[in-house]
């Protein structure tokens, strides 16, 4: 499932609700879930952005989006920066900005 775009909007439908205080499960209360939530989202935004910025016009697999957007990192830890492309093209995809090219086993992503 494209759970980065199930997250984002799970954010959004969160901001709209009218709470005082956040009890996260890490750190402290959250007084102002709004705010909070829109640098989230602002993140994953300009994220997005760049993996979109980093396809180019040549079809690529998310592996070569991951090498270009991370570099070396992206050889040592292949599966955070896998998970992350893969996160945001599913956001592109989502929004008609990506499409998909399946070539047998392999897929690569190409500007719709």
């Amino acid at each position: 499932p494209p759970s980065l775009v199930h997250y984002i909007d799970s954010l959004r439908k969160t901001a709209a609700l009218d709470i005082e205080t956040v009890l996260p499960g890490h750190g402290p209360p959250v007084t102002d879930h709004g705010r909070l939530i829109g640098d989230r989202i602002s993140f994953h935004e300009r994220r997005k952005d760049r993996i979109a910025e980093a396809l180019g016009d040549t079809p690529q697999t998310a592996h070569e989006i991951a090498l270009t957007v991370w570099g070396e990192v992206a050889r040592k830890e292949p599966f955070l920066t896998l998970s992350e492309a893969l996160g945001h093209l599913d956001l592109l995809e989502n929004e008609g900005r990506v499409t998909v090219v399946a070539d047998g086993d392999l897929w690569r992503y190409t500007k719709a």
